[in-house]
């Protein structure tokens, strides 16, 4: 999928849940959401190391009544890995979009499952050498983007 074909989907879903959240016996909340990813890549040819990176975004809560709902997000996060002897470092940023609904079992037990869609925006090895310093180079046949499921 394109970038543009993904934000518009979220724009979408986003106004959709705005437009339903306008009756005023039920809330819709809405949150920023920073925070870390700890990650690390997996290469076919080299042994790598985990790393930690900041991400943020945010998130949609609707609540449809009082035993479903659904979750709704927009976040922007860099996941990488370190070469063990830090000559060479992946660093991949990707937009991640997700739709989580929420069932209740119980007032104090709630179901989460829902996905989580990565789309790749860079992917660059960094090199250190000590002549040039750093070099990047774009690697995107490496990596792709992904869905993923959310429990």
């Amino acid at each position: 999928m394109k970038l543009p074909k993904i934000i518009s989907l979220f724009v979408f879903t986003f106004f959709a849940l705005v437009s339903i959240a306008q009756k005023k016996e039920i809330p819709t909340r809405y949150a920023l959401c920073p925070g870390f990813n700890v990650s690390n890549l997996y290469n076919d040819s080299s042994r790598t190391v985990k790393t930690t990176y900041p991400q943020f975004g945010f998130i949609i809560n609707k609540d449809f009544n009082s035993a479903f709902g659904v979750n709704g997000g927009m976040q922007f996060s860099y996941r990488g890995a370190n070469r063990e002897g830090l000559s060479y470092k992946f660093r991949n940023t990707y937009l991640d979009f997700q739709v989580i609904p929420k069932y209740s079992l119980f007032d104090f037990l709630k179901l989460e499952i829902g996905g989580q869609y990565s789309y790749l925006m860079t992917s660059k090895l960094i090199t250190r050498t000590p002549f040039n310093g750093k070099i990047k180079t774009d690697i995107y046949g490496k990596y792709k983007s992904q869905f993923e499921l959310i429990a």
